[in-house]
């Protein structure tokens, strides 16, 4: 029913707090012309970082796009996150906060009422790319001096093609990969 209609849209929200999240800023402007629905200059100011996003989606084909920015550091925010995303956040310690970037591309699933099966429906159209880098932290009791590398991730396969980490005595460039379902 939204179809025949263009709407642009922007807006500003401050000081939102609740117990699991306490947002200083957020300023989002979008437009809706059929069948995009398009998210511009969505930033977040939160527990001293930023946010900055892009999406949108198209509904004909449910095909959703984003580019995300980020130093917001992740402990502060985990409660947000599924009990498995908690579980890896609790294996780091970090000084700053990583910067992380990236583009994330998915096909949704039908338009319907009923339930969803992310793991069958979604995540096997699920791609990412970015970077992401830290410097002074620990990793299951490991101390590092940085880490950064790039990443994707599609069909399940995680790819890390130059992982550097690097500590007082010296450094190691690596690439992984990794099969979510071979393990």
């Amino acid at each position: 029913k939204a179809e025949p209609f263009v709407v642009h849209w922007e807006g500003q929200f401050s000081n939102i707090q609740s117990s699991q999240l306490q947002l200083e800023k957020f300023v989002g402007a979008g437009t809706w012309r059929a069948p995009e629905l398009q998210m511009t200059n969505l930033n977040a100011e939160l527990y001293d970082g930023k946010i900055a996003a892009s999406a949108q989606l198209n509904v004909a084909t449910r095909e959703v796009r984003a580019k995300v920015s980020s130093d917001v550091d992740l402990q502060k925010i985990a409660a947000l996150l599924p009990p498995s995303g908690q579980r890896a956040l609790a294996d780091f310690v970090w000084e700053k906060p990583p910067e992380l970037a990236g583009e994330v591309r998915a096909i949704l699933p039908a338009w319907t009422n009923r339930s969803t099966n992310w793991q069958k429906e979604i995540l096997p159209t699920l791609e990412l790319n970015g970077h992401v880098s830290v410097g002074r932290s620990v990793y299951r009791a490991v101390p590092v001096t940085s880490v950064k590398t790039d990443f994707t991730c599609s069909n399940g396969v995680w790819t890390l093609p130059n992982l550097r980490v690097s500590r007082p005595e010296g450094g190691v460039d690596l690439a992984l990969s990794a099969n979510e379902q071979t393990h």
